[in-house]
């Protein structure tokens, strides 16, 4: 179509007209052109919780309840620890609790021991929450599971009677690079990154 003189007509020399054909045309030629309908990329696939269990100090290996590939459910015990100087501590604490605890209340009886009676009291107090603690303490050193999951890479260098120090302490290895004495390795599910 030819507009006035030989020309073609105005709408086809503005740039707004050009710019739409351009779109117009390159969308056509995406929808005739094969595209692929996967995207690769180099991926590593791994546990989306992933948990490494230590002993809170230095600690002797009494048991390790289970094995590699066993599924564990959150707080089931994964390793029992013993400290020994913690026990000793605990049965120190509970003599002097013992002898505390006799003398105040002999202390009534004799007019002598009365006046030592709040001494012996807040002693009684002060012996009572270190043996708490000492509890609490080993209480830490039955190791439990945080997360449900699968136990993996199990250490074949753990066995009981042994010490672990606080930084690798657990019946498995975390896989990767940092493989410094042992640990618990628990996953849950596959997750890319």
């Amino acid at each position: 179509m030819r507009g006035t003189r030989g020309h073609p007509p105005r709408i086809w020399r503005s740039r707004r007209a050009a710019l739409t054909l351009g779109l117009a045309g390159g969308v056509m030629m995406l929808a005739v052109v094969p595209w692929s309908g996967r995207v690769s990329a180099p991926a590593v696939l791994k546990a989306g919780d992933h948990v490494v269990l230590y002993a809170p100090t230095p600690a002797l290996l009494q048991a390790v309840t289970v094995r590699e590939g066993q599924t564990v459910a959150p707080g089931a015990v994964v390793a029992e620890l013993a400290n020994p100087d913690l026990d000793h501590r605990r049965q120190q604490a509970e003599r002097r609790i013992a002898v505390l605890r006799h003398e105040l209340a002999v202390g009534g009886l004799a007019p002598e021991f009365r006046s030592r009676s709040p001494i012996l009291a807040r002693e009684l107090e002060t012996v009572l929450s270190a043996r708490t603690a000492i509890m609490q303490e080993q209480r830490r050193l039955i190791l439990t599971s945080p997360i449900g999951g699968t136990v993996i890479d199990r250490a074949p260098t753990l066995h009981p009677g042994q010490w672990i120090p606080p930084w690798g302490a657990g019946p498995c290895r975390a896989p990767g690079p940092w493989r410094r004495g042992g640990s618990l390795c628990t996953r849950r599910g596959p997750v890319a990154s």
